[in-house]
Parts: C-alpha cells; structure tokens; sequence
C-alpha cells in the first residue's frame, strides 16, 4: 500500500503549515515543490537619493565630469537601468564607490615634513636671488670705477701736458724757453721737468733771446 502525505503551506527551508499524512504503507513517496525565494525590491528612500545627488555634485567639483556620466558609471557598476530601479540595498556601496572617486581625484598630500622642507628651499631660493642680484650690482659698480679708473690714466697726462708745459707769471702764460723780467729785475726762463714734473721758472745769467709769451 502507498503513503500519500499532503503538505500545505510554505516548505521552502522548514516544512510550515498542515500536514496531512495518510495510512502507512511499504514505501514512502513525498512530492515538494520548493517554490524560489526572491529578495523583495527596495527603492532608494527620497533622502538616500537626496544623498547620492550631493555626492555626486562633490565628485563633479573634484573631477571635473560631467553629472550625466557620472551617473553612468553608477548604473552601469551595480546594473540598475535608472535610478528608479536602483536598489535600496546597494545605497551605501553606491556611496562608497562615489567616495572613493573623490579620493581618486585629489593630489597627494603633502607631509608636515615634506612642507617644512618645502619652505626651507623657498626661503633659500629667495636668499640666492637676492646675493646674485647684490653680486650683480657690485660687479657693476667695480666695473664702473674700473672704466672711470682706466679713463683717468689714459686722459691725465694728456691735460699735464698741456698745463704743465707752460710757466706762468703775472697771470701770463709763457712756453718752455720763454724768459721774462720778474720783479726783482732778474731774469728767468721757463723749463721743461723732466718726466711728468710740472715746468718751472729758472735764473738764467746771460739772456739770449727776447721774453716771449704764448
């Protein structure tokens, strides 16, 4: 004889509901059907999308992208068609994922360290710049009095020569070998010094010539 068992209710893991088990038999027979289990659809709450928007606008500052496409790339990373159908469940990894972009997109920072330092070539940098521009300065200052020093050698002995090779006397002018009366009536001439030594006036015992002036 057979066994018929009659199972009502949900029997996905623990047979729940009423059983109605027949008259025992030589073999036993039991037929269940176990019915899929789907995790129900949960659609993001209004402030679950209110967040994923802010987030999305600091990823658009950090990145510079557009919204739309970062839009996209959430969609397209936990497969929702829109963000109507985007899951519930997925809302903190959705904003993990936009987190993590942010952090993508900022420079690396810099140590304390690494800044001190940082400051340090800055302040030496300047220091550098302004010792060349002080060398620089004073180069040209020494080249100036150098020129002005060369200038001077080359020009002065052309002005004694001109000076210097003249004898004057009573606010008169006389060439070399003039000689004149002075006051004590004696005679004197004008000489040439030898080297760059200015003329000068000498008494001359015999007269040889008349007094002369240039």
């Amino acid at each position: 004889m057979a066994k018929n068992n009659d199972f009502r209710g949900d029997v996905g893991q623990v047979i729940m509901g009423d059983v109605n088990q027949g008259p025992a038999a030589f073999s036993n027979v039991m037929h269940v059907n176990l019915a899929n289990q789907n995790i129900e659809f949960k659609p993001l709450a209004h402030i679950q999308r209110n967040k994923i928007k802010e987030k999305v606008r600091d990823v658009v500052e950090a990145t510079g992208r557009l919204q739309l496409d970062i839009y996209r790339d959430i969609l397209s990373e936990f497969g929702a068609k829109d963000m109507d159908s985007f899951d519930g469940y997925k809302y903190k990894s959705a904003m993990d994922y936009l987190e993590h972009l942010i952090d993508a997109a900022q420079p690396e920072s810099i140590s304390p360290q690494l800044h001190e330092n940082c400051m340090y070539c800055e302040k030496t940098q300047k220091a550098l710049r302004f010792s060349r521009y002080v060398n620089f300065v004073v180069l040209g200052i020494s080249i100036c009095l150098f020129a002005g020093m060369v200038w001077s050698m080359h020009t002065r002995p052309t002005v004694i020569s001109e000076v210097d090779q003249t004898c004057q006397h009573d606010g008169k002018i006389y060439s070399i070998g003039s000689i004149v009366r002075m006051h004590d009536n004696s005679f004197r001439q004008c000489f040439d010094a030898p080297g760059s030594a200015p003329s000068y006036w000498d008494t001359v015992k015999k007269i040889n010539m008349k007094s002369q002036t240039k």
